[in-house]
């Protein structure tokens, strides 16, 4: 009866780690943000909602010697039709310096065209922005799933004003969109999780082939 119970648990003990070995590899699988190249842009899963922190944003079209007080955040959408209908950027926020208020949503509406800017309205910075110390501006923001096809893209850049006399943009940088492929196994993760899942099922064969060997030398 001792040696079912322990074989039962050590069943257990795999089954667990079978099931957290599968979550690991579907997380990987379903990941949202695919790849991110600073200053430039990245690739992300719409099937999953995906969050970005955008960094090193090109000089674009600010102004040199201008200090700028004022940031909101233009957003739009180019690349494969057809365009997902409504939806929200969400979860913006600023850092290197961050704001006084919070950033709204960005909405994307039923009918917005390809090209179309989008933007949440300006809020103060905590310290000014210009040319020199642009770059180190970090951009956060959340995409939601959605539904669209291979090179779907959305554009985001930061848009600064110092009060109105000088109203001037970054540039913009791309993330395409990459629907997951049927999941497969990966060398660089799914493979090796199975690697260890075949090395766990053999320490536990052979512990239960020593075992029985033990019982029969102990009936003997």
């Amino acid at each position: 009866m001792g040696s079912l119970s322990k074989a039962s648990f050590q069943g257990l003990r795999v089954v667990a780690l079978l099931g957290l070995l599968a979550c690991g590899v579907e997380g990987t699988t379903n990941a949202g943000l695919i790849s991110y190249t600073s200053g430039t842009g990245g690739t992300f899963d719409p099937s999953t909602p995906s969050s970005f922190t955008f960094t090193n944003f090109g000089t674009g079209s600010l102004s040199s010697g201008v200090n700028y007080t004022d940031v909101q955040v233009f957003a739009r959408w180019s690349g494969t039709t057809p365009y997902p209908g409504a939806f929200n950027i969400t979860s913006l926020s600023l850092s290197t310096p961050g704001t006084s208020s919070a950033f709204s949503n960005i909405s994307f509406l039923a009918g917005t065209t390809a090209n179309s800017l989008r933007s949440n309205g300006y809020v103060t910075l905590n310290s000014v922005v210009n040319t020199t110390n642009h770059s180190g501006v970090q951009l956060t923001l959340t995409i939601p799933t959605l539904t669209v096809s291979d090179g779907w893209n959305l554009q985001f850049a930061l848009g600064f004003t110092d009060g109105g006399l000088n109203t001037n943009a970054t540039a913009f940088q791309t993330v395409t969109a990459v629907n997951a492929a049927v999941p497969e196994i990966d060398p660089a993760t799914g493979g090796s999780a199975l690697s260890l899942v075949a090395g766990v099922l053999a320490m536990v064969e052979q512990r239960r082939r020593k075992r029985a060997a033990a019982a029969v030398v102990a009936t003997v």
